[in-house]
């Protein structure tokens, strides 16, 4: 999937120390010597090379100012952003009207990501010199950097027509033509960046970065692999110059995507020598999950998790670390430690809802607290209590089945089932008959079977984002009852078939089927195999819900499609936006609300006697008291519900003479009574 890019423009460069003729560093008479040899330096891009020289001048003349400005200026070559805001703050200390102070502090600023101090300072440069060059090209940066990609293009083509040689704008606009697809354009603009300066060390880096876009738009898998392994090549040269930490984090990422993890180890380490923090603690659990996947080694796994038990603790902001963590402690065995520590999270959470009265969000984290931790009391007892207290009857009654399904040695939780039972008085004569007829049957409960596919990554920085995504919304839809996910091997499935048949079909057909395989399933030539998956998982597709995800500190967005698979036709378009360390939970919640809002409940006739008709649909399905009903295969059939419980419901035809069968199945529109 193409993930969303932000260059990366400041390349660091290791120097060799200059030496004199005769092997011993060279001797300079003042700080004015020091400072035009490292201007010299700084112009070949020895920047290591001239910062030591301005070193040495600010030692001998503090007050330089102009020594400061080149020290600023080389500190931002090498992304040494702090010291870089120190040497420009001192300039504008002594001259508050330095133009080119002012624009290198928003420049060390950007780095630093404080985008809303350094627009400040653009701005008030903007309104003094508008035509400044090297002020538009930082207000295109932070343009890139929110992912204004078009209003970045627009102040890049500005700089252009003001200076066609102007290297930094060109390796931009090689990089974003090639992210639109335009990739021809991409190449021109890097050619042309090339000459202007072929020596450049940043020039390898962009060549990389490049690449690693072209790779989007490979026609097939070998030519895609081939791409990538040239970006490798290109992001490795570059660190031969420029061992910086942000550079071996690009390679490390694209050894990952190339399927060597391996290959990343010693970057790794490298790395953590020389920075820390929430996104190196990222990309270690990617790189370590990755390895995991590759060799099944435990250890993998179990560095996976801690990492990610780190960043769930120190990051709460981060919308996927907490989730993804959760996916790993209910897949695998041996993390009976990791899902206590993950349920009481939830409950702590569920908590702070109390206090602001969200039962919905309440009720959904505590059901995942006793998913992660089943049996345990205190969580059992919550849970059950929220129900009594808010009169749930319905809930509190099928959270004491489930209990009693969970633990049939302990007669505990019959009894309390009976007694619910007793008190409420709303039970259907039938209801023991017809769970026999079900058990029997092999099952007659129907729900809209929903296939997630994997959302597209269009900004987010964990292993296998896509997958976080869809297996959120999954859960989601499978706590409501109307509504199930297609089995997970459905998309493994899918997957080996587009690509069995894009090696026997036309280069015009793959493009159209594309890499995302959705098309596949509104086209009727793959019916057969479609309704093959239908017969392993037990189910029909009946809707397909695919869209994208990009992800930010404290924030989460999610567009989605929700699709009918026999037409084709868009049953739903949304956008889900939350924010908070529960994001994705408060996302996926809101998306699985408004599908079950526009999908029809399915129920399943298991029996007919004394003139009703009673289906495998309850209260947990949504139907209510009152609700009309269709057969799917004639709509003129009509049937209104009399009676129902948690699971089953009885109802009455609105028309006589009518042919029915066990089997059969009832439908009700949501926009009908």
């Amino acid at each position: 999937m193409k993930k969303a890019i932000i260059p990366i423009l400041a390349v660091l460069l290791a120097g060799i120390p200059l030496l004199s003729r005769d092997g011993g560093e060279p001797a300079y008479s003042s700080s004015i010597a020091l400072y035009e040899e490292a201007q010299k330096n700084y112009e070949k891009g020895q920047y290591r090379e001239a910062l030591q020289l301005l070193r040495q001048a600010l030692e001998k003349n503090p007050a330089f100012s102009r020594a400061h400005l080149l020290s600023g200026k080389a500190s931002l070559e090498i992304s040494d952003y702090e010291r870089a805001l120190l040497h420009f703050d001192r300039v504008l200390s002594s001259d508050p009207n330095s133009l080119d102070a002012r624009i290198g502090k928003g420049r060390a600023l950007t780095g630093l990501d404080r985008p809303t101090e350094a627009e400040t300072i653009f701005q008030e440069v903007k309104e003094k010199d508008p035509g400044n060059a090297d002020n538009l090209y930082g207000l295109a940066r932070l343009r890139m950097m929110a992912g204004r990609e078009d209003l970045a293009r627009k102040y890049l083509q500005l700089i252009l027509r003001k200076d066609p040689a102007y290297r930094e704008a060109l390796q931009d606009m090689a990089i974003l033509e090639t992210s639109a697809g335009r990739l021809e354009s991409g190449e021109e603009y890097l050619k042309k960046a090339t000459a202007v300066d072929p020596a450049h060390g940043s020039l390898a880096v962009t060549r990389g970065i490049v690449l690693s876009l072209q790779a989007e738009f490979a026609g097939n898998e070998s030519d895609r692999l081939a791409l990538k392994d040239e970006a490798a090549d290109a992001f490795r040269t570059a660190i031969r110059e420029n061992p910086g930490p942000e550079l071996m984090k690009q390679i490390i990422r694209l050894d990952i995507e190339r399927g060597y993890p391996e290959e990343g180890l010693e970057l790794l380490e490298e790395i953590r020598s020389q920075d820390s923090g929430d996104d190196l603690l990222r990309l270690s659990a990617n790189l370590s999950q990755a390895l995991f996947h590759k060799t099944g080694e435990r250890k993998y796994l179990e560095q996976t998790m801690h990492e990610l038990k780190a960043l769930c603790q120190q990051a709460p902001q981060d919308p996927l670390a907490c989730f993804r963590l959760e996916m790993l402690g209910l897949d695998y065995t041996g993390t009976a430690e990791l899902r206590n520590f993950l349920a009481g999270r939830h409950m702590a959470i569920a908590r702070d809802y109390e206090e602001d009265l969200r039962y919905g969000l309440r009720i959904s984290h505590l059901k995942q607290a006793m998913r992660l931790s089943p049996g345990n009391p205190d969580v059992e007892q919550k849970l059950l209590d929220v129900y009594r207290a808010g009169g749930d009857f319905q809930s509190y009654l099928e959270t004491l089945v489930a209990l009693r399904d969970q633990n049939p040695e302990e007669p505990l939780w019959q009894y309390r089932v009976e007694r619910a039972l007793q008190e409420k008085g709303k039970y259907l004569s039938y209801r023991e008959e017809l769970l026999g007829y079900s058990a029997r049957s092999g099952g007659t409960h129907r729900p809209s079977v929903i296939l997630v596919m994997d959302f597209a990554n269009e900004g987010g920085n964990h292993w296998n984002g896509e997958a976080i995504i869809s297996r959120a919304i999954e859960d989601a839809i499978n706590d409501r009852g109307k509504l199930i996910s297609a089995g997970n091997d459905i998309k493994s499935d899918l997957r080996d078939f587009m690509y069995a048949r894009r090696a026997l079909e036309e280069r015009e057909i793959q493009s159209r089927i594309e890499s995302d395989y959705r098309p596949l399933l509104f086209d009727a030539s793959y019916f057969r195999f479609l309704d093959e998956l239908d017969r392993k998982d037990n189910g029909r597709i009946r809707f397909i819900i695919s869209g994208s995800y990009r992800s930010s500190p404290g924030r989460l967005e999610i567009e989605y499609v929700l699709s009918d698979r026999f037409t084709g036709k868009e049953v739903l378009k949304g956008k889900a936006i939350a924010s908070g360390q529960d994001a994705l939970y408060r996302a996926s919640f809101r998306i699985a609300a408004e599908i079950a809002r526009v999908t029809p409940v399915r129920g399943e006739i298991v029996k007919i006697k004394d003139d009703q008709v009673f289906i495998h649909a309850g209260s947990k399905d949504g139907v209510k008291e009152g609700q009309v009903f269709y057969l799917d295969t004639n709509q003129k059939k009509t049937f209104r519900v009399v009676e129902l419980d948690t699971s089953f419901s009885a109802l009455a035809p609105e028309q006589s003479g009518d042919l029915l069968s066990p089997g059969m199945v009832l439908l009700s529109n949501p926009r009908r009574p």
